[in-house]
């Protein structure tokens, strides 16, 4: 893993609950999995919601299950804590 996805982990680690750990295994679970079929793409999000301790709006759940099945997937930090306001 090169230092700019450690320093991403490292900043998602600091602002939320989810581990490094925890963030390496999801990845690892996904790394084969098809996100463009709906209900994986939303057991993902419901995986990472829970880790991280926090529900979702139904809203806002399917507003983020819609990016990940559309391939609108956030490439950094900022864009993905703009899921969670």
């Amino acid at each position: 893993m090169d230092d700019h996805a450690k320093d991403m982990m490292k900043r998602i680690e600091a602002s939320s609950s989810i581990s490094m750990e925890e963030m390496l295994d999801v990845a690892s679970m996904i790394q084969y999995e098809n996100l463009q079929d709906e209900a994986v793409a939303r057991s993902l999000v419901q995986k990472l919601s829970s880790l991280a301790g926090r529900s979702l709006p139904q809203d806002k759940e399917d507003r983020i299950v819609e990016s990940i099945v559309n391939s609108e997937v956030p490439t950094s930090v900022e864009q993905l804590q703009r899921y969670f306001r």
